[in-house]
C-alpha cells in the first residue's frame, strides 16, 4: 500500500511525505507545479492521497486558497485513480497526540512533533539534513496518521501498533484505533 501525505502551501514550497507498507520512504518539499506533474509520473503511482485540511475561521482569503490547492491536489490524485481523503488537523493530531489532544496551528514547530518525525526519519534511515521544516514534519505526522486509518493502526509516538480483534492497549501507551478500516475506490 503505497500512501501520499501532502501539507499544503500557498507562498511556500508544498510538503509530502511518502509511505510504503507502512514505513516512511521519503519526504521533503518540492512546488506545486512540480508536485503535481511529479504525482502522475511516480511509479507506482500512490493508493492514496492524504492532504492536511484547513483550520477554517482564521482566515477567509487564506483559507479559500488552500481549497483551491487541495483540490487541484485531489484532481491530480483522481487522474492517477489514487482515493483522495482530507485529514482535519484536529483529527490526526488526536492520533499522533492522544484523544486529549487540542488542535494546534503551528504543530510543526512544536519539540514533541519535531522529536515524533525525527523518530520516523532516524527509523526509516532517511536522515539526509539537520533541519526539518515545520511544514515537512505535519506531512510526516499527516502520512503517519494516514497510515494508520489504511492499515488499521494506533499511532503511539513512533511506533506503528497493528491492531487486531481484541487488541489491548501497547505498553508504550497506544490505545487500539477506534476508526474503522477504509480501503481505497479505484476508479475503472
Amino acid at each position: 500500500m503505497r500512501i501520499l501525505a501532502v501539507d499544503p502551501a500557498i507562498r511556500k514550497p508544498q510538503a509530502y511525505s511518502i509511505w510504503v507498507d507502512e514505513k516512511l520512504q521519503d519526504w521533503g518539499e518540492v512546488e506545486l507545479e512540480q508536485f503535481l506533474s511529479w504525482i502522475g509520473r511516480t511509479r507506482p503511482c500512490p493508493d492514496w492521497v492524504f492532504c492536511e485540511g484547513q483550520y477554517s475561521g482564521v482566515n477567509a482569503r487564506d483559507t479559500i486558497r488552500l481549497a483551491r490547492i487541495s483540490g487541484r491536489i485531489e484532481q491530480k490524485a483522481r487522474d492517477v485513480a489514487a482515493a483522495f481523503v482530507v485529514l482535519n488537523p484536529l483529527d490526526w493530531q488526536r492520533r499522533i497526540f492522544g484523544r486529549k489532544a487540542r488542535p494546534i496551528r503551528a504543530v510543526g514547530r512544536t519539540g514533541r512533533a519535531q522529536a515524533i518525525a525525527r523518530g520516523f526519519i532516524v527509523e526509516a534511515r532517511l536522515v539526509t539534513r539537520e533541519h526539518i521544516s515545520p511544514d515537512c514534519v505535519e506531512a510526516i505526522l499527516v502520512g503517519a496518521a494516514a497510515v494508520g486509518c489504511v492499515h488499521g493502526c494506533s499511532v503511539t509516538g513512533k511506533a506503528l501498533v497493528v491492531c487486531g480483534a481484541g487488541a489491548r492497549p501497547t505498553s508504550r501507551g497506544g490505545a487500539p484505533c477506534q476508526t474503522q478500516r477504509i480501503s481505497p475506490k479505484r476508479s475503472t
